[in-house]
């Protein structure tokens, strides 16, 4: 018995003192995505992330909160994809023809009926222009800003997004 207590005495610092409490990605856990829309500023941090496929694509993503019945909930996605090159620092626009750009702004509102905005390279309304700027980017994370004006789906209307900054991990 003197030995059993003995050696839980001896162990319980290695078995009870490394507890995990840390986030698993800390790179995730500073992710943000910002920006003004409309005139009204907004936090797309939650789920915030960038995907990379290949060298030549990247799309960025986040909400303004999860989906849940009865609340509205915002979103925001950036993609550059078709690079005649591999992504880079620099400056994307959608009037330039070395890349295409799809940004979507999608509202979910509590009643569950959705409004979609979009900007596109393939586009041919004269409303929709975007530009996508990578200030930094590594096998880990990207940041970078953005603004431009997206488009209703089936519509003239137009919604400015300005003042858009990204920071997040890359995956």
């Amino acid at each position: 018995m003197k030995k059993a207590i003995l050696i839980l005495l001896v162990l319980s610092p290695v078995l009870f003192g490394c507890s995990k409490d840390h986030n698993e990605d800390p790179a995730n856990e500073a992710a943000s995505l910002t920006a003004t829309v409309g005139g009204a500023k907004k936090d797309f941090g939650v789920g915030a992330k960038a995907h990379q496929n290949n060298e030549k694509a990247i799309s960025i993503v986040g909400s303004t909160a999860a989906l849940q019945k009865g609340k509205q909930s915002e979103s925001l996605q950036l993609a550059i994809f078709e690079s005649a090159e591999k992504i880079h620092t620099g400056t994307y626009k959608m009037d330039v023809s070395l890349c295409k750009i799809l940004v979507t702004y999608s509202i979910v509102k509590p009643d569950g009926t959705q409004l979609n905005f979009s900007a596109s390279s393939d586009s041919y309304t004269p409303y929709d222009a975007f530009t996508i700027t990578i200030t930094s980017i590594n096998d880990k994370e990207v940041k970078g800003t953005f603004s431009g004006k997206v488009v209703g789906g089936g519509t003239t209307q137009t919604i400015s997004i300005t003042n858009g900054v990204f920071s997040t991990s890359l995956k």
